[in-house]
C-alpha cells in the first residue's frame, strides 16, 4: 500500500511540473513557427524590393539618356536626315558620334544590356548600339520591330521577353525587351537585357531557401521565371491567369496540390508584378530547423522534472512516513519529546521564496535603470548632432555678404544665388529638431543643395525627382536626404568622368512612406558593401554626419526596421533606400 500510495504522489508530481513545461513547449511551437513564417515572408519581401530596386536600377541605366538626346533639336534633326540616307554635314556627324558614344556606353558598360535600338516612326531604319544606323529590312533582329506595331498607341513602357536570332559568331540569345515611349520625339527606345545574365542577379538577390520566382505584365503572363521545367511553368501560367488580385502581404496558396506562401509586389511605373513562392515543405523544414535547440531543452527540462518530482516525492513521503511513525509509537504507548526532529520545513520554502522575489525585483530595478540611462544616452547623442552655434549670426552674415556683393557688381549674379540658397540651407539645418517640417520642404532643401553643388561641377550629373503630390505634406524628418544626395555625388558620380544622374523615389506601399535614391556612378565591390552594412547595423556611435547619422536618426525614431538599405553593383550604380511607416507620424502638416 506505501509503495502504490508513493508511485501515485510521484505520478502527481511529474503531471503537475510538467504541465507548464507542456505549454511552454506549445507556446515556443507556436512562436517559432510564427517567427519563422515571419521572417520568411520579411525576407521575401525584402528580396522582392531588392529585385525592384535592381530593375529600376537597370532601366534607369537604358534610359536615363533619352533627355539627353531628345532635348536636343539638332540631334534630332540629324538622326531625322541619316535615318533617310540624305547627304549630311560634318555637325550631324558630330552629334551622330555622340548618340553612338551614349547609347554604346550605355550598353557595353554593364552586362545587363545586351543591346539598345532607337526608332523614329515613319523611317525605315533605326539606331543600334552594336552596329549604328541600320536598315529594318537587313538587320538580322527584326521581331522587336513586329511587336512594336502591334502596341496601343496610349502605351508609354511594355515589356515582353523575345529571342535575338544569331548573328555572325554570336549565337541566339534569349532578351527581356524594354520598350518606352521618347518624350519629345515621335519614336520608341528598345533595351535587350539578357535573361540569364538577369536571372542570375535575381538568384543572388532571393532568400537562400528553395523558391519559385516570377515576373508578371499587366495580363498576369509570365515574363521571367526561375522555374527549369516547362510543366512548373504551366502549373503556374494557369494559376496566375485564374487569379487576378495579387494582394501584397504573403499568404497561402495551392498551386496545382502544392501549398505555397506567395509574396507579391508591384511596380507601377512598369505595370510588373514581382512574385515569390515559398514551398510549404521549405517553410516547415525552417521552423523543424529553429526547433532543434528547444527539442533538446524540452527533453532535458523531462529529465530534471522527473528527478525533482522524485527528489520532493521522496521528501514528502519522508515527513509523511515521520507522522506514520509518530502514530504508530503512539500506539505502542512511545509519544515525542521535546527533544523530537522537527520537520518545519515551511519556513524554509518561505525563506527561499523571498530570497527569489527580492532578487527578482533587485535585478527588475537594475535593468530599468540600465535601460533608462541607455534611453537618455540616446537622446543625448540624437541631440549632440546638431552644430551647437547660433544660426542667426551665420544668416545674418551670409546677408550681409549678399548684400556686399550686389553692392559692388549692382547686379544679381551666381555668387548672390549660391549665397541665398546657401542660407536658406543654413537656416532650414539649424531650426530646432522638434520644429516639423513636410516631404516638400524636404525636397526644396534638396534643390537648393543640388544647385549649389551643380555650380562646383557643371555639366556632370542631373537629379530627378519621382514623388507623388498626394504625400509631399506628409511630415517628414529634417535632413534626411541630403546626406544621402551628398553621398550619391561625392562617393558615387565624382570619380566618374561621363554625365550621370540621382534619382529620388518617394511612394507610399504597405502603409509606408518608402524612399530611395539611386545613382548610376562607380557602385561599391561586394566586400566593401558587405563593411558598409556591417558598420550600420553595429548600435554604435560613429560621431560622423553622413550615413551614420541617418541611419541612427531613423532607429532612433522609427525603429530597426526603418534602418538604411544599400543595394550596390560595381560599375553599376547605388541604390539607398528606407522606409517609415505612416502610423508613426502625425497628420499631414498644411503647406
Amino acid at each position: 500500500m506505501i509503495r502504490r500510495f508513493f508511485l501515485k504522489r510521484l505520478k502527481n508530481y511529474f503531471t503537475i511540473l510538467m504541465i507548464p513545461a507542456f505549454v511552454l513547449f506549445v507556446f515556443i511551437l507556436f512562436m517559432t513557427a510564427s517567427s519563422r513564417i515571419h521572417n520568411i515572408h520579411t525576407a521575401s519581401q525584402n528580396a522582392l524590393e531588392n529585385m525592384d530596386e535592381t530593375f529600376d536600377l537597370i532601366t534607369a541605366n537604358c534610359f536615363y539618356q533619352q533627355d539627353l538626346m531628345t532635348l536636343n533639336p539638332q540631334l534630332s534633326l540629324s538622326l531625322r536626315k541619316i535615318f533617310l540616307f540624305k547627304t549630311s554635314n560634318y555637325s550631324d556627324y558630330v552629334f551622330l558620334n555622340s548618340m553612338q558614344t551614349i547609347l554604346d556606353s550605355a550598353a557595353k558598360s554593364h552586362p545587363f544590356i545586351q543591346s539598345i535600338y532607337l526608332f523614329l516612326n515613319q523611317y525605315d531604319s533605326f539606331f543600334s548600339s552594336n552596329k549604328g544606323i541600320c536598315s529594318l529590312q537587313n538587320y538580322y533582329d527584326t521581331s522587336w520591330y513586329d511587336i512594336y506595331t502591334q502596341l496601343p498607341d496610349d502605351i508609354t513602357y511594355y515589356i515582353v521577353p523575345r529571342r535575338i536570332p544569331a548573328s555572325g559568331n554570336a549565337g541566339a540569345i534569349d532578351v527581356m525587351t524594354i520598350y518606352q515611349k521618347m518624350s519629345y520625339i515621335d519614336g520608341i527606345i528598345v533595351a535587350n537585357i539578357p535573361i540569364d545574365t538577369f536571372l542570375s542577379n535575381m538568384k543572388s538577390i532571393s532568400p537562400a531557401w528553395e523558391n519559385y520566382f516570377f515576373i508578371l505584365n499587366a495580363d498576369n503572363d509570365i515574363l521571367i521565371s526561375n522555374t527549369d521545367t516547362e510543366g512548373a511553368s504551366a502549373d503556374f501560367t494557369g494559376y496566375f491567369q485564374t487569379t487576378p488580385q495579387f494582394p501584397r502581404k504573403g499568404i497561402w496558396e495551392v498551386v496545382n496540390g502544392d501549398i505555397f506562401m506567395r509574396n507579391t509586389i508591384f511596380n507601377d511605373h512598369y505595370g510588373l508584378t514581382f512574385v515569390l513562392m515559398t514551398p510549404l515543405s521549405t517553410v516547415i523544414q525552417n521552423i523543424l530547423n529553429d526547433l532543434t535547440w528547444p527539442l533538446i531543452i524540452i527533453i532535458a527540462n523531462s529529465i530534471l522534472v522527473f528527478i525533482l518530482s522524485l527528489t520532493t516525492t521522496k521528501s514528502n513521503f519522508s515527513q509523511i512516513q515521520y507522522v506514520i511513525d509518530l502514530f504508530d509509537d503512539a500506539e505502542k504507548g512511545i509519544f515525542p519529546t521535546n527533544d523530537s526532529p522537527k520537520q518545519d520545513v515551511e519556513s524554509e520554502y518561505d525563506l527561499i521564496l523571498n530570497n527569489v522575489i527580492r532578487l527578482f525585483l533587485n535585478t527588475t530595478f537594475l535593468n530599468s535603470q540600465l535601460a533608462e540611462q541607455k534611453y537618455k544616452k540616446q537622446v543625448a547623442e540624437l541631440s549632440s548632432l546638431q552644430l551647437q552655434i547660433n544660426p542667426h549670426f551665420m544668416v545674418n552674415t551670409l546677408q550681409t555678404l549678399d548684400f556686399e556683393v550686389y553692392k559692388e557688381v549692382k547686379k544679381p549674379t551666381p555668387v548672390n544665388t549660391i549665397i541665398k540658397n546657401l542660407s536658406d540651407i543654413l537656416r532650414y539645418s539649424l531650426a530646432p529638431v522638434d520644429v516639423p517640417v513636410t516631404i516638400d520642404d524636404e525636397l526644396k532643401n534638396i534643390r537648393k543643395y543640388v544647385q549649389i553643388q551643380k555650380y562646383r561641377f557643371p555639366d556632370r550629373f542631373v537629379v530627378y525627382e519621382d514623388a507623388e503630390d498626394e504625400i509631399m505634406s506628409l511630415p517628414f524628418k529634417r535632413l534626411i536626404l541630403q546626406p544621402l544626395i551628398e553621398n550619391s555625388i561625392t562617393h558615387g558620380l565624382r570619380p566618374v568622368s561621363g554625365y550621370g544622374y540621382i534619382k529620388i523615389r518617394i511612394f507610399v506601399r504597405n502603409n509606408r512612406i518608402r524612399v530611395s535614391v539611386i545613382d548610376n556612378g562607380v557602385g561599391m565591390s561586394r566586400l566593401k558593401l558587405k563593411s558598409l552594412r556591417e558598420n550600420l547595423s553595429q548600435d554604435t556611435s560613429a560621431g560622423r554626419i553622413g550615413l551614420d547619422n541617418v541611419n541612427k536618426r531613423l532607429i532612433l525614431n522609427y525603429g530597426v526596421e526603418s534602418r538604411l538599405r544599400i543595394l550596390s553593383h560595381e560599375g553599376l550604380g547605388t541604390a539607398i533606400s528606407f522606409s517609415i511607416p505612416i502610423s508613426d507620424i502625425s497628420e499631414p502638416l498644411s503647406l
